[in-house]
C-alpha cells in the first residue's frame, strides 16, 4: 500500500474531527507502526547466491546488519523435495569493518555452485506491507493516535472551566477506549506468534564443533 493511502487510513479510522493531530503526528506514529511489524513480522525473502572461495558467500541484496537473519539455505537447488542445509553448516561472520559474510561448511556446498537463501529483512515503508496485514496495521496505527488525542484532551481538561472540562473528559475517555479497540484488533491478528514447518528433505551431517560463529 502506498505510504500516503495507509496514513491516510490511519487517521480515517481515527476521526480527529478537531483536527488535533498535525501530519507530522500521523507520519511519526506511521513510523511507529513500521517498527513494531519489522518485530512482528519482518520481511522475508529468497535470493540465490553464488558459492564463493572459502565457501563464502556473499550476503544478499536486502540484508540488514543486527538485524536479518537466515531462515534456511537451500542446497543443491531443485531437489524435489527441497533439501536444506541444518543450521550446524552455516553462520554469519562478523568483519572487522562492521559488515559481515555468510560462511558455509565443507559438506553444505560447493565453490562455484548457487544455494538458494531465504532470509529476513526489514520493512522501510507501507510499500512492503502483506496485503493480508495492512487493516490490522493501520488499526495499531490507529490506537497509537488516539493514545495521543486522549492525553492530549485529558491535559485540556486540567485547564478549562468546568463545563468544558467534561465535555474533554468524555473525548478522552472516548479516545482512549477506541485506542483500546484498535489495538485489540491488531493484537488479535499478531498477539502469537505461528510456526509452520512444510515437510522437506534435509540435509544432515554430522556437526562438528567450531568457535567464532553465531548463528542469525
Amino acid at each position: 500500500m502506498e505510504q500516503e493511502a495507509f496514513e491516510s487510513l490511519m487517521a480515517s479510522l481515527v476521526r480527529d474531527d478537531d483536527n488535533r493531530l498535525s501530519p507530522g503526528d500521523v507520519s511519526t506514529a506511521a513510523a511507529l507502526v513500521i517498527k513494531r511489524y519489522n518485530a512482528d513480522r519482518p520481511r522475508e525473502l529468497t535470493q540465490d547466491v553464488l558459492v564463493g572461495a572459502g565457501l563464502v558467500v556473499q550476503t544478499p541484496d536486502h540484508w540488514v546488519n543486527k538485524r536479518s537473519h537466515i531462515v534456511h539455505i537451500e542446497s543443491p537447488i531443485g531437489r524435489n523435495p527441497p533439501s536444506f542445509v541444518t543450521e550446524d553448516y552455516y553462520y554469519v561472520y562478523d568483519l572487522p569493518d562492521g559488515d559481515v559474510e555468510l560462511r558455509l561448511l565443507p559438506g553444505a556446498g560447493d565453490v562455484g555452485q548457487s544455494v538458494r537463501v531465504r532470509y529476513t529483512s526489514s520493512h522501510t515503508s507501507s510499500l512492503t506491507f502483506d496485503e493480508d496485514d495492512c487493516e490490522a496495521l493501520a488499526c495499531l496505527g490507529a490506537a497509537i493516535l488516539c493514545d495521543q488525542l486522549a492525553a492530549l484532551y485529558g491535559h485540556d481538561s486540567d485547564a478549562t472551566v468546568q463545563a468544558d472540562s467534561v465535555q474533554h473528559n468524555d473525548k478522552g475517555r472516548q479516545f482512549a477506549a477506541r485506542a483500546r479497540d484498535y489495538r485489540a484488533r491488531y493484537e488479535g491478528k499478531f498477539g502469537k506468534p505461528t510456526s509452520t514447518n512444510a515437510a522437506s528433505a534435509v540435509t544432515r551431517i554430522p556437526s562438528p564443533t567450531r568457535t567464532g560463529m553465531h548463528r542469525r
